[in-house]
């Protein structure tokens, strides 16, 4: 029997209003809040992208939330890389 944190469910539901942002809703029993990415026009071809999270685990020890943290920085830094990708046309 595993700890009881890997029963839990939740769900995330993705907002796409394209070439704007990137708004990734977590809904659940351990994880409630957002991340949303983004993207504003600068001078010529240039685009800033900003990302936001605000992430609330619930219930979890501070060594798991820690842990947890770890996770979304990766795969926020994962997202803004397929995201640069692709604004340069790349596969």
């Amino acid at each position: 029997m595993g700890p009881k944190a890997f029963g839990q469910k939740t769900r995330q539901k993705i907002i796409l209003d394209p070439k704007r942002s990137i708004r990734l809703v977590f809904e659940g029993e351990r994880m409630t809040g957002e991340r949303t990415i983004t993207l504003a026009p600068l001078k010529g071809d240039e685009t800033k992208v900003e990302v936001v999270w605000n992430l609330e685990p619930e219930g979890v020890p501070g060594f798991v939330e820690g842990i947890m943290r770890g996770q979304i920085d990766k795969a926020t830094e994962e997202a803004l890389r397929k995201v640069g990708e692709a604004a340069e046309g790349l596969p």
